[in-house]
C-alpha cells in the first residue's frame, strides 16, 4: 500500500463520529470534585438506552449486586464513579462497533469471547499485584483488539483478506495487517482511544499491547494486558482472528516480576470470574 492510500485511511479512521455525548458529558463532569451523584444521574437518564443497560450491567451477576439496585443514582453510589463510567464506555463502543456482520468467517462472539477473558484476566492480574484501580485493567482488556473491529467496520473487504493472509500462512493476525494495510490493529485503536477521548491509560493499553518497548506512562497496565492477551489465547478463550501465540516480550515480563508457578495460581481462579463476565457481555449484546 503506497503512502498517499495510508494517509486516505487513516484520515477515514479521524472522520469517524465520537462516542456517545452521554461519556463526554459524564468523562467532563467528573472532572470537577464537587459533582455530585444525582447530577451524574440526570446525565445518564437522558440517553433511555444506556441507562437502560446500565442498570441492566450493574444488576448483573458480573458485579454480584443481582437485583439491589433499582435506579441510577443508587447504582453510582454503590459502584462509584469511575465504575459508572467505565460501564458507559463499555456500552458506548459495543454500540459502535459491528456485532453480527458478515466477515468471511470472522466470529464477532468469539471475539469478544476472546475479549473478555482478556478483561478478566487484567483485572485479576491487577487486583493481585495491588493496583490502585483493577477496574482500569478490566476495560482495558475488554478493549484492547478494538483496532480490529474498526477495520472490520472501515475496511471490510481488506479485513477478509487480512484473515485469509492470516490462515494461509499461519501468522498473527497483526502481520497479516501489516502486509495488506501497512498498519496495524493496535495503531488503528490508538488512533481511534484518541479520537474518543479516552484516558491516557486505556489509549496506552491499546496501542501498545503488542509492544511494550515503547515508551509509555503507565507500563504497568500495559504489561498486564499485554501478559492477559497471550494467556487468554494460549487458553483457547474465544478468538482473535488467528490461531497464533504472540511471543512474551521481556520488558513486559520483568516489569510484572511474576514466575510460572504465581500465573498458574491465578489463572486456576478465572473460571469464576469468566463465567461472571460472561453476563456483562449478554446485557452488551441485546
Amino acid at each position: 500500500m503506497n503512502t498517499h492510500d495510508l494517509d486516505y485511511r487513516i484520515k477515514k479512521l479521524k472522520d469517524l463520529p465520537t462516542l456517545s455525548t452521554i461519556l463526554t458529558e459524564c468523562n467532563n463532569m467528573l472532572k470537577n470534585p464537587n459533582v455530585s451523584a444525582s447530577d451524574l444521574a440526570k446525565i445518564i437518564k437522558s440517553d433511555q438506552s444506556i441507562s437502560s443497560k446500565v442498570l441492566k450491567l450493574v444488576n448483573s451477576a458480573f458485579y454480584g449486586l443481582s437485583g439491589k439496585v433499582s435506579n441510577i443514582s443508587h447504582a453510582i453510589v454503590i459502584l462509584g464513579f469511575s465504575t459508572i463510567r467505565n460501564v458507559i464506555l463499555s456500552v458506548s463502543v459495543f454500540d459502535f462497533l459491528p456485532k453480527d456482520a458478515d466477515l468471511g468467517g470472522f466470529e464477532i462472539s468469539k471475539f469478544w469471547e476472546h475479549s473478555t477473558g482478556c478483561a478478566i484476566i487484567s483485572k485479576v492480574f491487577a487486583q493481585r499485584l495491588g493496583m490502585k484501580d483493577p477496574e482500569e485493567a478490566f476495560i482495558a482488556g475488554l478493549l484492547h483488539d478494538i483496532g480490529k473491529l474498526a477495520i472490520a467496520k472501515m475496511f471490510r473487504d481488506d479485513f477478509i483478506t487480512i484473515l485469509k493472509t492470516t490462515h494461509k500462512d499461519k501468522v498473527l493476525i497483526l502481520d497479516a495487517e501489516r502486509e495488506v494495510l501497512g498498519i496495524t490493529h493496535p495503531q488503528i485503536g490508538g488512533i481511534l482511544s484518541q479520537q474518543w477521548k479516552l484516558p491516557t491509560t486505556l489509549t496506552e493499553a491499546i496501542s501498545f499491547h503488542h509492544n511494550g518497548e515503547k515508551k509509555i506512562n503507565n507500563v504497568k497496565l500495559v504489561s498486564i494486558v499485554h501478559l492477559a492477551d497471550i494467556i487468554t489465547r494460549g487458553l483457547q478463550i474465544g478468538s482473535g482472528g488467528d490461531q497464533v501465540i504472540p511471543e512474551l516480550n521481556n520488558k513486559a515480563w520483568d516489569t510484572l516480576n511474576l514466575d510460572i508457578d504465581i500465573i498458574e495460581r491465578w489463572i486456576d481462579d478465572i473460571d469464576e470470574e469468566i463465567d461472571k463476565a460472561n453476563s456483562f457481555f449478554s446485557v452488551l449484546s441485546e
